[in-house]
């Protein structure tokens, strides 16, 4: 007596164009290699030509374009911030040639007043110590103001060093700082750093 499986389910018979299933429900070797023929690629890769295919905006493109924008405002910050560095430096360097020019006036000054004190003097020195008493006086009081004044040129020397040195180390800072901005500015991918 020999079994017949009776009719088959719709779900086990197959058209042999489109790929069928043995009666176990698996693919046939011979089915398999048809199915493949006009839908994957040779080596079996599946993925690999969907990268070509024209898909529609992805997350990896909207955090492109989020990129970008972050970018392009991280340039312009940088922009910004050497435009006020730049203007910095040019006041910097104003302020460095404002202050030489200062020290110089304030020299002169003090060097006319020195000479025009030792002509005074040299007009009481014909007289002997002693001799007058407000002659002696008139004396003293020009030394004193020589002395002063000798002292004042000393104390400006010294503050114009100090205001030079700190301007120039400002300078330095501000350059250095406008330095690192456009290096920073070239990585975002902006090449026309402001010089």
């Amino acid at each position: 007596m020999s079994y017949n499986p009776g009719p088959r389910r719709k779900s086990e018979h197959r058209d042999q164009d489109s790929g069928s299933y043995n009666g176990a429900g698996f693919f046939n070797e011979d089915d398999e290699e048809h199915a493949r023929g006009g839908w994957f690629p040779d080596d079996g890769d599946v993925g690999s030509g969907l990268s070509d295919f024209p898909w529609p905006s992805t997350s990896t493109d909207r955090q492109r374009e989020a990129d970008d924008r972050e970018a392009e405002g991280l340039s312009f910050a940088l922009s910004e911030r050497m435009e006020l560095l730049q203007s910095r430096i040019e006041t910097l360097q104003k302020n460095i040639i404002k202050r030489g020019t200062l020290h110089r006036s304030i020299r002169r000054a003090i060097e006319d007043e020195l000479t025009e004190l030792g002509h005074l003097l040299s007009d009481v020195k014909v007289w002997s110590l002693g001799v007058n008493a407000s002659v002696d006086s008139r004396r003293t009081n020009l030394e004193r103001e020589a002395i002063a004044l000798k002292k004042t040129g000393w104390e400006e020397r010294l503050r114009h060093w100090r205001d030079i040195v700190s301007l120039e180390k400002e300078l330095a800072d501000a350059l250095e700082r406008y330095a690192l901005a456009g290096a920073a500015r070239g990585l975002t991918g902006d090449g026309k750093g402001k010089k």
